[in-house]
Order: C-alpha cells, then structure tokens, then sequence
C-alpha cells in the first residue's frame, strides 16, 4: 500500500502529499484546486480515505478527479462523486485491493424548455399551437392538462380547446439514473368564440356537431339556442361556418 497524508485544511490552491515509496506507477498534477490521478498501468487501483475515527472510504483511482471547495473534497470518477471533509480526513492511500464504496450517480438536468412565452390567449372554435417544447435529450415525455374542460393534450404535446377558461399545460419527465426529473409549463387561457352575435336576429341556421353530425335546422341562434343541449356546436349560414359553445 502506497500512503499519503492529508493537511488539515481547506486551502482549494494546495495539497501537500507525502510519498512513502518511490516505485509508483502512476502521475500526481495539481492545479488549481483539481488533483488528477492518472495510473499507467492500475498497480494501485484503488484509493482508500480514512477519517480520524477509522471509518474508510474507497474510491477507484481510473479516471479520478479530485477536487477542493470550502472545506471539501469531491472524488469524482465514472462512479460518481464522493464528497468528505476535510478536517475529518487522518490520510489517504493507494491500495492493490478494496472495495469500492458505492455512491450515488451524478445526474444532469433534463434540458426541458418550452421556447416563448409562458402564457398564450386563445379563442375557442379557433385552431391553437402550442410553444415548441426544446427536448435536447430525447427523453421519453408525459403531457397533462390542469384542466380539461378548457384544454386536452395529447402524447405528442397537440392541444385540443374545449371551453372558456385558463389551463396549464406540463410536460414532465420521470428521471433516470442519468438525467434528474423535472418538468416544464405554459399556461393558455381560452376565451368563448362570440361570432355568433354578428347574425342577424331572424337569420336562418343549421346546427351541426364539430363533428359534421346534422342536428337541425333553425329561424335563428337564438331559437338554436333554446333547444340545444350543453356543447360545442358549428352554425351554418348562407355564406359562413361559426362555432357555437352552449355551456
């Protein structure tokens, strides 16, 4: 086993290190705070950290960065990062054998993001595209609405309105062992169509579903009106569609 002793301090710029023999087959460079640990051929493989009590920690030296920040030292590697305190710390040393204490995997942010603006006016009856969600990593996606009787969403994001009301649309990702979980919003609120009110009073109308069902034919909306039950309607005129929300 190959030891080093470790100062007690939190100084980020200096290690002192103190080798106890000389046939080591790997590279020591410090800079700046980042000591990197590069073994020629893994002779010693495994670094063990030992604290004042005894308790030790093993990390594998491959790829290894070890870092200094208030008063902590972050071991970093493809394992993940062990993080130990410094003034806790008795010594360090390189080892042919150990098992390496597990740690928790280091994950990155999802990078979900709605481009635009975070809130959106809409007109019911009227087509609505939703902000593009940026998705740089491909992740496998779930989409809600808060509520559904203003707005639907479907599994590709598209919205569907369906009433006058405010909504908020997410976009959320579960997590996995390489990206942490997280979500991204907008929120839309949808305002009732109101063309109707340019009919004439006494103007002839067909009702049909959004659909394209016939439901009847009408002297007016407002006759229309009367006997229709709650929905969303298209009026038909001579010359003009219009959407019709019976609520």
């Amino acid at each position: 086993m190959l030891i080093f002793f470790l100062p007690l301090s939190s100084n980020k710029k200096h290690l002192v290190l103190f080798c106890m023999r000389r046939s080591v087959f790997f590279s020591v460079s410090l800079v700046l705070g980042a000591l990197s640990l590069m073994a020629d051929d893994y002779t010693y493989p495994y670094l063990v950290f030992t604290d004042a009590a005894g308790a030790q920690t093993t990390v594998s030296v491959a790829s290894l960065e070890i870092t200094f920040a208030d008063g902590q030292l972050m071991a970093s590697n493809g394992d993940g990062t062990t993080t130990l305190t410094l003034s806790e710390l008795a010594s360090m040393a390189f080892s042919q054998t150990g098992n390496i204490t597990p740690v928790t995997p280091v994950k990155v942010e999802n990078g979900l993001a709605f481009e635009g603006d975070s809130e959106y006016a809409a007109t019911l009856g009227e087509d609505f595209s939703g902000p593009t969600l940026d998705n740089p990593n491909a992740l496998a996606v779930t989409w809600s609405s808060s509520d559904e009787t203003v707005a639907t969403v479907d599994s590709e994001g598209n919205v569907t309105l369906v009433g006058a009301g405010t909504a908020t649309i997410t976009v959320s990702f579960a997590g996995n062992d390489e990206y942490e979980a997280g979500e991204a919003t907008y929120t839309i609120t949808v305002s009732p169509y109101d063309g109707v009110s340019s009919l004439a009073a006494r103007e002839p109308v067909k009702v049909y579903t959004v659909s394209g069902i016939f439901v009847g034919a009408f002297d007016s909306v407002a006759e229309a009106k009367a006997v229709l039950h709650k929905g969303l309607y298209v009026i038909s005129t001579s010359d003009k569609n219009l959407k019709l929300n019976i609520r």
